[in-house]
Parts: structure tokens; sequence; C-alpha cells
């Protein structure tokens, strides 16, 4: 779990993180869901391509041994 915070790929810096709560809340109209990293990006993407079955099996794949 800790490299996972350190990959650059799985998580943003907090200033990264800062600057979108800082967008998302002086926005006069914010966006529903505001993606900083490269892997939350790739997973919205992969939700539209896959449909709601298929991401829901790849997710319950991923998370198995979370339960």
């Amino acid at each position: 779990m800790a490299a996972s915070y350190r990959s650059t790929r799985l998580s943003a810096p907090p200033e990264t993180v800062a600057k979108f709560i800082d967008h998302a809340a002086t926005a006069a109209e914010p966006r529903t869901r505001y993606v900083v990293t490269p892997a939350a990006k790739t997973l919205i993407h992969a939700r539209r391509l896959l449909g709601a079955r298929a991401f829901d099996a790849y997710l319950r794949a991923q998370f198995k041994d979370a339960a």
C-alpha cells in the first residue's frame, strides 16, 4: 500500500489535489467529478469502454481480497 502512495500514476501530491479542490470550491459551475491522477483517468475511460457489467466484474476482481 505504501508503494502505491509513492507512485506518480496512482497518487498525486497534496499541492496538486489542493489546486483541484480550490478550483472546485471557487468555480461558478463546478463539475461533478475532478479526475487528478493518470490511474483515475484510465478508470474513467475503461468504464466508458467496458460498460457497467464488465467494469463491475473488473472491480470485483481487483478488490476480491478487500472484504
